[in-house]
């Protein structure tokens, strides 16, 4: 009896499994270049499809919690019955010819996987001849992920025309591709390295890349570009710190590396004295003073008027009343033994703090040797 009933039983079970469908779903790029095959089985079509499509699913939204293939989608490719027939078999998109055979063959897709066929062409372009080189970096685009920029933005310096256009394209493709902002630290560490040692080409398309990062982190990458060689690099600098600027974390990244931003604002190139000093003011940091009323006497016309302006606003918050005790006493102490436009400036500011404390410096710079320090610290005491 119960010998017949196990018969029974593996009898359906085979049935069951003779009878299942499979269908195949692949992960695609927005080209039709496939990412990973995914295999679902069930009693009908639709059910082994959908099952497909729903690890499809989960693999994609990986891909764009790490800021990859944002345009791929998932497409049913075959679905079989157990009898082996084929039910359906779309036509997968056909790639296009490439009028120029490489004179170092591409090792064959799926060859050690994504990132191995991505060192493949890296190794092509890095040792191939023209042609080889050339069509390696047609290919990048096809692979959207960071290591792919990057190997992109670096073969901008290649030796020959034509591979720099590829590249070119290449980089604009993939920066349209690929989300910068989710992938930010990442992105800002590969641009490092391209900007302080690539050549002009490459370190351009770097500062302009980690301009797109949409966080304050990458100022500090890309500041020091206002210095470059080149014209070009450093308003392409110019264009990414003012994106940057505008992030969300930006006060708080001011903040974090206050002491980083106030030697660059007295020490560094002028235009990164400058721009330092405009971004202290504009996270509006008042025990950041000390270095603004030290950038009034810069010896460059356009940072003391940067610093200027950013001293006027600065001492027009209601917060300049309740500055630090060791700020202030910062403050009171710089009058003595400095130039003019120092001496002007820590009476102003002083005059804005209307602290009593703050009165003794004031009395003695009734008498300054500059008339117009003798002036601004009568107009201060008048108005405590």
């Amino acid at each position: 009896m119960n010998v017949g009933k196990l018969l029974v039983i593996s009898t359906t079970l085979f049935s069951i499994q003779a009878s299942a469908v499979v269908c195949e779903a692949q992960l695609q790029t927005q080209r039709g270049r496939s990412i990973q095959d995914f295999i679902g089985q069930g009693p009908t079509q639709s059910n082994a499809c959908a099952r497909a499509i729903r690890d499809c699913k989960i693999a994609q939204k990986e891909l764009l919690s790490e800021g990859r293939n944002r345009k791929s989608e998932c497409v049913v490719m075959s679905s079989t019955p157990g009898n082996g027939g084929v039910v359906t078999r779309p036509t997968r998109p056909s790639r296009p010819t490439v009028p120029t055979i490489p004179t170092r063959p591409i090792p064959p897709v799926n060859n050690g996987g994504y990132y191995g066929e991505l060192g493949h062409l890296e190794r092509t372009i890095a040792t191939g001849g023209t042609q080889a080189r050339r069509y390696a970096v047609e290919e990048l685009k096809e692979y959207t992920s960071l290591k792919a920029l990057v190997i992109a933005v670096k073969a901008l310096s290649d030796s020959d025309y034509y591979v720099r256009v590829a590249a070119q394209k290449s980089v604009s493709v993939l920066k349209s591709d690929l989300d910068l902002s989710r992938m930010s630290v990442s992105v800002i560490h590969e641009m490092s390295a391209l900007i302080t040692s690539g050549s002009q080409s490459v370190r351009l398309e770097a500062v302009k890349i980690v301009g797109m990062v949409e966080t304050a982190q990458g100022i500090l990458t890309v500041i020091d570009s206002l210095s470059d060689s080149d014209y070009y690099v450093r308003v392409a600098a110019q264009k990414s710190l003012d994106m940057l600027i505008q992030s969300y974390d930006f006060d708080s990244e001011i903040r974090i590396n206050l002491s980083t931003y106030s030697n660059l604002a007295l020490t560094a190139n002028t235009n990164i004295r400058k721009k330092s000093v405009q971004m202290i003011g504009k996270a509006n940091i008042l025990r950041a003073l000390p270095t603004v009323i030290k950038a009034n006497n810069d010896s460059d016309y356009y940072v003391r008027v940067e610093a200027s302006k950013v001293l006027n606003n600065m001492m027009n918050d209601q917060e300049i009343h309740h500055l630090p005790h060791q700020v202030l006493n910062t403050i009171k102490n710089m009058y003595y033994g400095s130039a003019k436009n120092i001496r002007m400036a820590v009476v102003k500011v002083l005059g804005a703090t209307k602290e009593y404390s703050a009165r003794n410096v004031l009395f003695e710079a009734l008498d300054d040797s500059d008339y117009y320090v003798r002036v601004a610290a009568r107009n201060a005491l008048n108005n405590m």
